[in-house]
């Protein structure tokens, strides 16, 4: 199970923003006050996160690989016209997409579109005869869907802004599905601009983390009681650069920090005390692991992990198979079931394609739970035997359409009453 800590996003922060510039900016005048200012900290300013910034930030990667982990455990088979069917190109496609990407790899793939942008998208690569040759996984976030005036999709645009002019694909050449949104059931849901601002202040912090760590700097703010002359103000300048400069050893060098009585220093801004980094930092695994359907204990979060028992990891993980993990493969399942099959002349409805769920963690649980309910059930004498047996995954009997008797073992041949 993919894990992330505070540390990992520290990392992930700092090499994106690099070194540090000089921590004594160039003296200025405060406006009206007629005195120098020399500023030693500058406010973080973030740019807002693009989707790249959020599709490999830390968590989002932990989150998506806990998903996919699980999924991938679950092994489809196919079933065309109600009989199971344990070789056929449809299984073999599913299993080996390209010769350098396998099922595993697919499913991630999907995992993160359908989790962050809300369509899944993949290329169909044909043969001469018009079966499907490869599933290339393609970019998700880079698509537009040409609709009929009754909704139905005509074509997809598919093509990076950079790579100029967009590839037109029509129906038959890509597999496609989207997540739709609460507004439009046209429009996928993109998650990723839900959690777009928790990731710019995710690296924010760890930003001013790792400026703080490397610097030793305090927000303070050094001023003068009278005011100087360029040539002085430079003086000072360079002497509170020098005492601010670490030796190879990481410890302090230089000259103390004040000298002159005409120089005073105050402490302005906030300290990472004050800011509760840990509590921000939380709320934004909070946020993140919400949005993406993922319980914080999955990918050991700080927050999940303060509320860490046994008891809370079994349920969260029945969480995630049952609330996350089996409506995604359902939602696979379906596009691969609908788009595929005509390629292989067969009939979408007679196409079946069933994930074992007994292999996912958690369905051990689930299925107990339904092999009891089935039970009562049948011993009440509400459901029929094969019912009975469907709510357990079990085929059907030729004996049984009948309900269970209240008064005794005997089974009586089960009568539907027509509806008014």
């Amino acid at each position: 199970m993919a894990t992330v800590s505070w540390l990992d996003r520290f990392r992930a922060a700092v090499g994106r923003r690099g070194r540090a510039a000089s921590p004594v900016q160039p003296a200025a005048t405060l406006p009206g006050r007629g005195v120098r200012v020399l500023r030693l900290a500058e406010p973080i300013r973030q740019a807002k996160a693009s989707y790249l910034d959020v599709a490999t930030h830390p968590l989002v990667e932990a989150c998506i690989e806990a998903i996919a982990t699980v999924a991938a455990s679950a092994r489809p088979t196919l079933r065309i016209a109600g009989q199971p069917v344990e070789q056929h190109p449809i299984l073999d496609l599913i299993w080996h997409p390209t010769p350098d990407i396998d099922y595993a790899t697919l499913l991630r793939t999907w995992v993160a579109q359908e989790r962050l942008v809300g369509r899944i998208f993949a290329e169909l690569v044909l043969r001469g005869d018009g079966t499907p040759a490869y599933i290339l996984p393609r970019p998700s976030q880079h698509v537009q869907e040409r609709y009929s005036p009754t909704g139905a999709l005509e074509a997809i645009d598919y093509g990076e802004p950079t790579a100029g002019r967009p590839k037109t694909m029509v129906p038959g050449t890509f597999l496609w599905a989207i997540v739709p949104s609460t507004d439009d059931p046209l429009v996928p849901r993109a998650r990723w601009t839900m959690i777009a601002s928790e990731v710019a202040l995710d690296r924010a912090l760890m930003g001013y983390v790792g400026d703080v760590a490397r610097s030793g700097l305090r927000q303070i703010v050094l001023t003068t009681k009278d005011d100087l002359d360029d040539e002085e103000a430079e003086a000072v300048r360079m002497r509170v650069e020098a005492a601010l400069k670490r030796d190879s050893s990481g410890r302090q060098a230089g000259i103390p920090l004040l000298q002159q009585s005409r120089v005073d220093v105050r402490e302005v801004g906030v300290s990472p005390q004050e800011i509760d980094v840990a509590d921000l930092l939380a709320h934004v695994e909070a946020r993140i692991c919400s949005v993406l359907g993922v319980p914080p204990i999955m990918v050991s979060a700080v927050i999940g992990l303060k509320r860490a028992t046994y008891a809370n990891y079994r349920e969260a993980r029945q969480h995630l198979v049952h609330d996350v993990i089996i409506p995604f493969v359902s939602r696979i399942g379906q596009m691969l079931e609908t788009q595929l099959a005509p390629l292989y002349s067969l009939d979408p409805s007679q196409v079946e394609l069933v994930w074992d769920f007994s292999e996912l963690a958690g369905a051990d649980e689930h299925r107990a739970t339904q092999w009891q309910l089935a039970e009562r059930a049948w011993g009440a004498g509400l459901i029929t035997r094969n019912e009975a047996r469907a709510m357990m995954g079990l085929p059907r009997v030729s004996d049984g359409d009948v309900l269970k008797s209240g008064l005794s073992d005997l089974t009586e041949p089960a009568q539907v009453e027509a509806q008014p």
